[in-house]
């Protein structure tokens, strides 16, 4: 009993849990209302992005640029010692370890460690790009944007580009890089006739995958 209530305490109204992600001493759930909460033994390198009460199931409350509250979060992820989320809008945050540059913020010094959830720009030269799906490896991130390319940053970066040798234009893996391959939105057309395109990636050391699906939801139903 004594369990009970305090899992009632610690979630409150939101009580329908829709997701869930873990790290190696963290965990975050994601509500139906779209809160996140964070919980962990370990909140050493911010992983949580909160402060009080680390080993307590609780929201999230401090957005970095400012989220707007309407603005529900509809996916969590969480590698080793850093974490992801991605709100209703497309906007993909990011927190915790950045040692090797898994959360796309770059490379400073400064960002060694980022402790309140941080929107993530996939492309300085157009800030507007959104986001549809993201994932994690323990020192790695990458996602699949609304548009159907593939963007990864971290350790899976540098192995992906031939350990830095496949990067131009001063990328690096502690930006977002832009998976070099996938088909373009013109060429996704299949033997069905209709247009495909990635849907959500998984990443490892230097291997990744994605699903796709029909870009459309009538040719999607029509599968």
């Amino acid at each position: 009993s004594n369990s009970s209530s305090s899992s009632s305490k610690n979630v409150g109204s939101h009580c329908h849990v829709i997701q869930v992600a873990v790290g190696k001493e963290h965990g975050l759930l994601l509500t139906d209302e779209g809160v996140v909460y964070s919980w962990g033994v370990n909140n050493g390198k911010g992983q949580l992005g909160r402060g009080e009460n680390p080993e307590e199931p609780a929201p999230i409350t401090s957005w970095n640029k400012g989220k707007d509250e309407t603005d529900v979060m509809v996916q969590i992820a969480c590698g080793r010692e850093h974490s992801l989320a991605l709100s209703q809008s497309g906007v993909l945050y990011a927190w915790g370890s950045n040692k090797a540059g898994q959360l796309g913020l770059g490379l400073s010094s400064r960002l060694k460690e980022v402790r309140i959830p941080t929107p993530v720009v996939l492309s300085r030269k157009d800030p507007s790009i959104r986001v549809k799906s993201c994932s994690c490896a323990p020192e790695s991130s990458a996602c699949v944007t609304t548009t159907g390319e593939v963007y990864v940053w971290g350790a899976t970066s540098y192995y992906l580009f031939d350990s830095g040798g496949g990067y131009i234009d001063g990328e690096n893996c502690g930006e977002p890089v832009k998976v070099r391959g996938v088909p373009s939105e013109e060429n996704r057309m299949g033997r069905d006739g209709f247009m495909y395109a990635p849907a959500s990636v998984a990443i490892c050391r230097e291997q990744l995958a994605c699903t796709i699906r029909p870009e459309k939801l009538e040719d999607e139903l029509a599968t």
